[in-house]
């Protein structure tokens, strides 16, 4: 989709007075999606920390770490670099 398409959509979603529902939609998948992620981390951490015995770290302990990693895409990288090791 190129960008004169979608502000279009946008245009007509908000002349529509659909524009801010579509965007809770977008942002609340976004959201999920990143969750997700976050999610993958916090199993892979886990596993390691249970060969030490140690306690396991939850959801909230994860995501504040990776709080700075704003795009899926770049949790996806980092993720794919931290299997490497």
């Amino acid at each position: 989709m190129d960008i004169a398409t979608l502000l279009k959509s946008r245009i007509e979603a908000s002349n529509n007075g659909t524009l801010q529902e579509q965007l809770k939609l977008e942002s609340k998948d976004y959201n999920k999606a990143w969750a997700d992620a976050v999610e993958h981390f916090r199993k892979r951490i886990n596993k390691q920390r249970k060969k030490e015995k140690l306690l396991d770290y939850s959801f909230i302990v994860i995501r504040q770490k990776l709080a700075g990693v704003k795009e899926i895409d770049d949790l996806r990288w980092l993720y794919g670099e931290c299997i490497k090791v």
